[in-house]
């Protein structure tokens, strides 16, 4: 895997998550340790994985991925900021979160394990002059500050109105439109050329780069050009700024309806899912997601020409990731669709992990009387892998004291008696009789596990 990113329950009372959201600390990391560990080996040489958290666990699971992945391995976290101090949040005493936590760990080069990246900026100030004649040779350039010029060619213009066509006048003369700043630790040809350069404070000189081309310098400054600042960015040619380990530009609101499915509290935005993709993984490389929830991580690497593989185990209905890769190939028009110019296609490959006990389980949380639980047993005896600590023979004779129980009792009951250890099929199993595995299942996983 190159790229593995999850976005595990975080251990708190607060998830509208199916999960059970509120471990405690050690069972909580338990749950991690064994994950992650199989994470570490899918991971390619050069591989990155992310780990999204709130600041409930960040320590824990810190001190957790520093043990299985190195501390030499760890990659500055991110702190992404998901809403703004109003409406609820700002009811309850002290201070109001409004942050989460992204950590990262490379198997490989920490240089190279992260690409750069750009994000939109505001324009700057600094960049305040403009070259008059930029055509004429450097020893004739001229230059006038950047206000007084819009100004004059927009006379009708108040003052305070100005600073919407000075900025679109710095993008669309970005070439001319330049900066000043002081030299880090300039070599010995740049101190002689800023020695000339304070010399001759009013022009603009030319210092040949100790590798190639050209240092513009004025009063002892380097000039910086505005059109260095422009990339495009979402398809759109903007000023920028380098990507920080802060990220308070993505928009949590709206999301709710991202790919056709919801997932209240849980959903994560495409645009950050599409950030981590860009700057971690290239085209056709292999993504993993074993949290996947509501299908974002799989549903923006589809979009994104990533191959990849999600794992759930909870089913969410009608909002469930499948729906969502469905709504995909169809042509979906929410998230990142706009940006990456998605109009639909491809394909995906899905299987279901074979249930034993576990179909029990369903039934006994989806029933909604005693009579219904009744009738479960019924078939639990004949087919289920009970408890080795049950008596079937003593309940049955004592079935009057399970009539009492209040209905949620009942059910508890029920799940507890089941053998947890054998809610799905084992593989080693799968030739067995019993568990009615089908000719084609059992080919798809010798092929999958190459068995």
């Amino acid at each position: 895997m190159k790229l593995i990113y999850i976005d595990p329950p975080y251990n708190t009372d607060g998830d509208s998550f199916l999960y059970n959201d509120s471990f405690n600390h050690s069972t909580w990391l338990t749950f991690m340790r064994n994950r992650l560990s199989a994470a570490k080996q899918l991971l390619s040489k050069n591989g990155v994985i992310f780990v999204h958290c709130d600041y409930i666990e960040f320590g824990y699971i810190k001190v957790l991925m520093d043990e299985i992945f190195g501390v030499d391995r760890a990659l500055p976290h991110i702190t992404v900021k998901t809403s703004t101090p109003a409406g609820f949040k700002v009811v309850n005493p002290g201070l109001v979160n409004v942050a989460e936590h992204i950590l990262i760990y490379c198997m490989g080069d920490k240089k190279s394990a992260i690409k750069n990246s750009y994000v939109k900026a505001g324009y700057q100030s600094d960049y305040k002059y403009v070259i008059n004649n930029p055509s004429e040779p450097v020893s004739e350039w001229t230059y006038k500050n950047i206000q007084n010029l819009v100004a004059e060619e927009n006379p009708n213009i108040q003052k305070e109105s100005l600073q919407p066509l000075i900025e679109q006048f710095a993008l669309n003369n970005s070439h001319r439109v330049f900066a000043t700043y002081g030299p880090h630790k300039p070599s010995e040809r740049m101190k002689v050329g800023i020695q000339l350069s304070v010399e001759s404070p009013s022009k603009i000189i030319a210092i040949e780069r100790d590798d190639d081309g050209y240092h513009y310098l004025l009063n002892g400054r380097l000039v910086a050009f505005y059109e260095s600042k422009l990339k495009v960015v979402d398809g759109v040619r903007c000023p920028t700024q380098r990507l920080t380990d802060f990220w308070s530009d993505l928009s949590w609101d709206s999301i709710a309806n991202e790919g056709g499915v919801t997932l209240k509290n849980g959903k994560k935005p495409e645009r950050l899912l599409k950030r981590i993709i860009e700057i971690a993984s290239e085209p056709n490389d292999l993504v993993l997601d074993f949290h996947l929830g509501s299908g974002t991580t799989c549903a923006v690497s589809h979009k994104m020409g990533r191959r990849y593989i999600g794992i759930e185990q909870l089913d969410y209905g009608d909002n469930d990731s499948v729906v969502r890769l469905k709504n995909v190939i169809n042509g979906d028009t929410t998230g990142i669709s706009k940006n990456v110019k998605w109009k639909g296609g491809g394909s995906f490959v899905y299987c279901e992990i074979a249930k034993t006990n576990q179909t029990f389980i369903d039934q006994i949380q989806e029933a909604k009387s005693s009579e219904e639980l009744l009738g479960i047993w019924q078939a639990m005896q004949e087919r289920a892998f009970l408890s080795y600590q049950l008596d079937v023979k003593t309940f049955n004779e004592n079935a009057s004291d399970f009539n009492q129980l209040d209905f949620a009792d009942q059910q508890r009951f029920l799940m507890d008696v089941l053998d947890k250890n054998m809610l799905y099929v084992p593989l080693s199993e799968m030739d067995d009789a019993i568990y009615a595995v089908s000719e084609s299942d059992k080919a798809l996983n010798k092929q999958f596990f190459k068995m």
